[in-house]
């Protein structure tokens, strides 16, 4: 889908694209038009260097085309959100908005709902609720939270909801995504029945985790999440 999304780009167009994906890379030598790669990897054409955060939002640094580095902020966390961002800029530039206005459009941005959005603080607990419906997004969701509360402990309370995400297909990327945190609670799969046997064995993910150091649970139901 994407091949074909970039094959029909036209000669004048501009295809912005993430480099430090090899998958992507390689999609890129099916476009006519010119092509930007951006990413941290240093063969970017526009590579990007994470700073320490401050308590309003992330801060990185990108490196342009013609060597030159310009500082930006966010009012969201974590690398995943300076990688789109990044390709904002791009797009942006591209269209000839000056740079003032493209770095404080992005200072003011924070972020969409149920993407990392604090609910509250009962207690001294902070809860976050997070729309992330596969392994490679909880990561990144994960690194947000661990930049945004350096000095907290993160537990992580999964529910299974997407068929994507139900899906035993992605047993091993689970482990690898989960293991970042410090607790997991998993919850039901929410269309257990509808996969049948192609479910990701929970009772498996937390034994995997726990034998990783990761205390981790696997709950019947909801009220054993809730408790």
């Amino acid at each position: 889908a994407y091949r074909a999304l970039i094959e029909g780009l036209p000669e004048e167009g501009r295809l912005i694209a993430c480099g430090d994906s090899e998958d992507v890379r390689a999609l890129c030598g099916s476009a006519r038009c010119p092509v930007t790669r951006y990413g941290f990897e240093p063969g970017n054409d526009v590579v990007i260097e994470m700073l320490s955060p401050g308590s309003e939002g992330g801060r990185f640094r990108v490196r342009e085309t013609d060597g030159a580095w310009r500082e930006l902020r966010l009012g969201v966390w974590g690398a995943h959100n300076a990688l789109n961002a990044t390709a904002v800029w791009l797009a942006a530039r591209a269209e000839g908005v000056p740079v003032e206005r493209v770095g404080a459009a992005l200072a003011g941005f924070h972020g969409v709902k149920r993407r990392l959005e604090e609910l509250g603080r009962p207690g001294d607990v902070v809860v976050v609720d997070d729309f992330a419906h596969h392994p490679t997004e909880v990561r990144a969701s994960i690194g947000g939270l661990r930049e945004r509360y350096p000095k907290r402990r993160v537990t992580i309370v999964l529910e299974p909801r997407s068929l994507t995400a139900g899906r035993d297909f992605f047993f091993d990327d689970w482990v690898a995504a989960l293991r970042l945190a410090d607790r997991v609670v998993l919850a039901p799969i929410f269309h257990a029945e509808r996969l049948g046997s192609q479910g990701l064995d929970l009772a498996a993910l937390a034994d995997r985790l726990c034998a990783q150091g990761v205390a981790a649970r696997a709950c019947g139901g909801q009220e054993e999440v809730v408790e």
